[in-house]
C-alpha cells in the first residue's frame, strides 16, 4: 500500500493519461504530437524532478532522464504553439512588457499556490500515518467548501463592485451585466 502513496501515487495517473493523450491524439496532423499531452507530460516531469531531485540526488539517472524529457516536451509544446494557426495565447502577446510581467507574476503565484496541497498530504501520510484513501477523504471537506464558495461567490462578485474593471481582448472597460 505504501507504493501508491507520496509522489509515485501522485504522478502515476497524470503521467499515464498524458502518455495516452500524446500517443492517441486526434487531429494532430503528421507529427502525432498532442499539444495538451506535451504540456501535461512536460509539467508532470518537471514536478517529478523538483520533488525527487533533492531526495534521489540531482545527478540520479531518473532525475536526469525526467529533466531531459520535461525540457523536450515543453519545447515541443512551445514550438507547436508558435506554429499553430490559432493558439490559445499567441506568442506575439508576450512582446508586451506589461503583459509579460503579469504572466510571470501569475505563474509564480499560482506555482506557489498549486504546491500547497502537497505539504498537508505529506503531513497526513508521514506524521499521522494516514493511508492514501484516508488522506483523500480528509481533503473532501475543504474541497467541497471551496467549490461551494466559488459557486456562491461568483454571482456576488460580478459587476457589484463600484469602479471594477474587466478585461476584453482590446482594452480595460467598466464591468457591466451585459
Amino acid at each position: 500500500m505504501r507504493d501508491s502513496q507520496g509522489m509515485g501515487g501522485a504522478l502515476l495517473p497524470p503521467s499515464t493519461l498524458s502518455l495516452i493523450n500524446t500517443l492517441f491524439a486526434e487531429g494532430t496532423g503528421a507529427t502525432g504530437l498532442s499539444r495538451c499531452g506535451a504540456v501535461t507530460g512536460g509539467v508532470t516531469m518537471a514536478v517529478f524532478v523538483l520533488v525527487q531531485g533533492p531526495e534521489l540526488g540531482w545527478a540520479a539517472p531518473a532525475v536526469l532522464a525526467a529533466s531531459a524529457l520535461a525540457v523536450a516536451l515543453l519545447v515541443a509544446f512551445a514550438v507547436s504553439e508558435a506554429r499553430s494557426a490559432d493558439p490559445p495565447m499567441p506568442p506575439r502577446l508576450l512582446r508586451n512588457r506589461g503583459l509579460l510581467a503579469a504572466v510571470v507574476i501569475t505563474f509564480v503565484c499560482m506555482a506557489t499556490f498549486g504546491a500547497l496541497p502537497y505539504f498537508p498530504t505529506v503531513l497526513l501520510q508521514t506524521v499521522h500515518a494516514f493511508s492514501a484513501l484516508r488522506t483523500d477523504l480528509a481533503f473532501l471537506v475543504p474541497s467541497a467548501a471551496i467549490a461551494l464558495g466559488t459557486q456562491l461567490g461568483a454571482p456576488l462578485a460580478g459587476g457589484s463592485v463600484p469602479g471594477a474593471r474587466c478585461c476584453s481582448a482590446s482594452q480595460w472597460r467598466p464591468c457591466t451585466d451585459a
